[in-house]
């Protein structure tokens, strides 16, 4: 089984619809989803709210010591702590999970190919780091390390390319 990682906009709007074109399931591992698509069932154990409801973005990891400019350098020791703050957060979901919920999901992903859509990056802050830095930074990358973490195939669309991996 492969788990495709894709934009709602490449899945919806791709010509040919590639991912129409084969039996692929697809599900969103965005906490908000555009209105104008189809609605696709929510992966809740990826969602970027912690356990008390703030949203984990990147921006949260921007170093505090930035003075002012635009943008603020980038710094990869930091994109790292976002990386590893979602995926410590995922992995604890996973644990917390009964261990019939986990068979099932491991179960669901290997008989078959799935595509899981986020907004990234065609969502503002994604279209900001993509003019201020050439890359950006998104879950999905986190996702990935999970997945594979379970053995799991993952491939990234050619947007998820261009994002940023330490």
């Amino acid at each position: 089984m492969t788990v495709y990682l894709t934009s709602f906009k490449r899945y919806y709007e791709t010509p040919g619809k590639e991912f129409h074109s084969y039996d692929y399931s697809a599900y969103s591992v965005a906490v908000y989803q555009p209105s104008w698509y189809a609605q696709l069932t929510k992966l809740d154990l990826f969602d970027i709210r912690d356990p008390s409801g703030q949203w984990v973005r990147p921006r949260d990891f921007i170093n505090d010591d930035w003075l002012g400019g635009s943008p603020p350098p980038r710094d990869y020791a930091l994109l790292r702590r976002y990386h590893d703050a979602l995926l410590g957060m995922y992995e604890k979901r996973w644990a917390n999970q009964p261990e019939d919920r986990q068979l099932g999901f491991l179960e669901r992903v290997a008989d078959r190919d799935e595509v899981w859509c986020c907004w990234c990056p065609y969502d503002k802050a994604a279209q900001r780091q993509l003019e201020d830095y050439g890359s950006f930074v998104c879950h999905t990358w986190p996702i990935e390390t999970f997945l594979k973490q379970l053995g799991v195939d993952v491939v990234r669309d050619l947007d998820r390319e261009r994002m940023v991996r330490l």
